[in-house]
């Protein structure tokens, strides 16, 4: 049942592998150098200040990302079934399913290796929050290791990805911005 409720929740374009060994804890305090990400749907994190910012009006999904495109970020948010609608999973047990439906969604990928399968985190604002990453290996045999962060706040599902190339400082540059991610009122976006 879990399998099918991560199915049907969320499509594979939304799923990304990823999160980490860091804490995922949250506290909303912008770091020098960094500049804030929030989408309409209520989410918020920071992101280098040398980063670029894609979004649209309105956007409840916005994508930031270096200079070159090697190192992205992104929050995709679905809305999770009603109760009474037959997936009669908790928002836990639904949250578990989706972190290890993203963690495996890469597993064809040449290098696939877990290295945090899932495991609870917290998340400011969220009702439960799970976190895990990945290592794969692309076409031209650069090593990306991508950090997931999901948090579930009511009926609404919240996945931070992170992607940036393998190396010692990855996994800080994750934690940094995985650690400023907050669930926030839902606004209009603003970057």
């Amino acid at each position: 049942m879990k399998a099918r409720a991560a199915a049907l929740l969320f499509p594979a374009c939304l799923l990304a592998a990823g999160a980490g060994p860091w804490d995922a804890t949250s506290a909303r305090s912008q770091q020098a150098n960094t500049q804030a990400v929030s989408g309409s749907a209520g989410y918020q994190y920071d992101v280098p200040a040398t980063w670029q910012i894609e979004s649209s009006p309105g956007a409840t999904v916005s994508l930031a990302s270096s200079a070159d495109g090697t190192e992205l970020a992104y929050v995709s948010i679905v809305s999770l079934p009603p109760p009474g609608s037959g997936i009669d999973e908790s928002s836990e047990e639904v949250l578990h399913a989706i972190t290890q439906a993203s963690i495996t969604q890469e597993s064809g990928r040449a290098g696939y290796t877990v290295l945090h399968p899932a495991e609870p985190a917290s998340v400011a604002g969220a009702d439960a929050a799970e976190q895990g990453e990945i290592s794969y290996s692309s076409a031209d045999g650069t090593v990306t290791d991508e950090y997931l962060l999901t948090a579930v706040r009511g009926q609404e599902g919240y996945t931070l990805v992170v992607s940036l190339p393998a190396g010692s400082s990855a996994s800080a540059a994750a934690g940094a911005i995985l650690s400023s991610f907050v669930l926030t009122d839902i606004g209009p976006a603003s970057i």
